[in-house]
């Protein structure tokens, strides 16, 4: 209670850092030092550095939200049915993700995402929806989806710190008609 440093006296001091999403975003190492100084002496630093981890990471989902009108269950009759699908991408990791892109090459352009706060950035628990449809064409009803009785879907999402990840949804086709 001196105030004073006393030969072979330590003094241990306490300091906390609440480490901030920028600091992730960023990489690298969290550098600090700290400074004792006196009267008697001139000043004197300890220096500690603290790696920071990034583990960016989403996921994509791709549903049928609707088959012309009646509901995402249903089964696709004809050619001018309009399959309504949802595309849901989550931010699962550390670390902020920029450059988000979503591309589906059935369904072209699609609405959203909509949960993006304005900054075009995807923050860790963030999560945006697209939605996007799809008309159904003669030749769909005619293979039978290709063969194998239904419209299959696939959705790509892509960002700068991730490589691709894919999600796909399939809409049943009714069953093909018989002539008597």
């Amino acid at each position: 209670g001196d105030r004073a440093l006393d030969v072979g006296e330590s003094w241990i001091y306490t300091a906390i850092h609440t480490v901030t999403q920028a600091e992730i975003d960023l990489g690298g190492t969290i550098d600090n030092t700290a400074t004792a100084d006196s009267t008697e002496a001139g000043p004197a630093y300890a220096d500690e550095t603290v790696n920071v981890t990034q583990n960016p990471d989403y996921t994509i989902a791709k549903t049928v939200t609707d088959v012309d009108g009646e509901g995402p269950a249903a089964r696709v009759d004809q050619a001018g049915d309009v399959i309504t699908y949802g595309i849901v991408v989550t931010n699962t990791g550390n670390q902020s993700l920029t450059g988000v892109l979503v591309s589906d090459s059935l369904l072209g352009a699609l609405t959203g995402p909509s949960g993006d706060d304005g900054d075009s950035v995807l923050e860790v628990g963030e999560t945006w929806t697209y939605i996007g449809s799809y008309t159904v064409k003669q030749s769909d009803i005619d293979s039978n989806g290709g063969g194998d009785g239904d419209i299959d879907n696939t959705a790509t999402v892509d960002c700068d710190q991730l490589g691709p990840k894919s999600a796909s949804a399939a809409a049943l086709i009714a069953g093909t008609p018989g002539i008597a």
